[in-house]
C-alpha cells in the first residue's frame, strides 16, 4: 500500500555541525560560506522535539535556568527584526540578559520591548581602550553568560575585526553562539 507523508507520528530534522572549537582561527560567524563540518539528523514527536535532539546532538549547550544570555547586535534591522519578538521571550523564559553598548542603546530606546524588565549593559573590550567594568570578557570568565546571540557589523568574514575576536572568544570559552 501506499505510504503518506502524513501518516508518520514522528518528525525528522536534520542540522548543521560546525566545528569551531577545532578550526583555530576561523571565524565563528556563519555566511553562505556556512564552514559546516557535517549534519546530524534526529527523529522527534514533533518539529520542536526533532529540532532540539538535532541541535543537542550537534554539540549546542542549552543554557540552563537562571542563565545569562548576552545580546549584540550590529545592524539596525537585525535589531529590529530580532529583539521586539524574542527579548520578552528571554525574559518570560527567567534569563538575565546581558547586552553590549550599541544594542542596550537601542534596548533602551524601546522600552515596550523589556516589559519592566532590566538589561544589563557590558562593555566591550576595545583594543589601546582603558579597560571597564562590567565587561563581556569579565561576565564571561565569572560563568554569567550560558548563550551569546549576536549578528555582525559586517557579513565579510575576511577581516580580523574587533567582532571576529568577541566571537572567538565566545568559542573559545565555551559559551554556546
Amino acid at each position: 500500500s501506499p505510504v503518506h507523508v502524513l501518516d508518520f507520528d514522528f518528525i525528522a530534522c536534520k542540522v548543521a555541525t560546525f566545528s569551531f572549537v577545532r578550526l583555530t582561527g576561523s571565524d565563528p560567524h556563519v555566511g553562505v560560506e556556512m564552514q559546516s563540518t557535517g549534519e546530524v539528523a534526529c527523529f522527534g514527536r514533533n518539529a520542536h522535539e526533532a529540532f532540539l535532539k538535532a541541535m543537542l546532538a550537534s554539540g549546542f549547550k542549552v543554557p540552563q535556568k537562571p542563565g545569562g544570555v548576552l545580546l549584540s547586535f550590529g545592524p539596525e534591522d537585525d535589531k529590529q527584526d530580532f529583539l521586539p519578538y524574542y527579548l520578552p521571550r528571554l525574559f518570560e523564559m527567567g534569563n538575565t540578559v546581558y547586552a553590549t553598548p550599541g544594542t542596550a542603546c537601542w534596548i533602551n530606546a524601546h522600552p515596550q520591548v523589556t516589559k519592566g524588565h532590566k538589561i544589563v549593559e557590558l562593555h566591550k573590550i576595545e583594543k589601546d581602550m582603558p579597560l571597564k567594568e562590567p565587561n563581556v570578557n569579565s561576565a564571561m570568565a565569572e560563568g554569567k553568560i550560558q548563550l551569546v546571540i549576536t549578528s555582525p557589523n559586517s557579513r565579510d568574514s575576511k577581516g580580523m575585526t574587533a567582532g571576529y575576536f568577541f566571537r572567538r572568544r565566545v568559542i573559545d570559552s565555551g559559551i554556546a553562539l
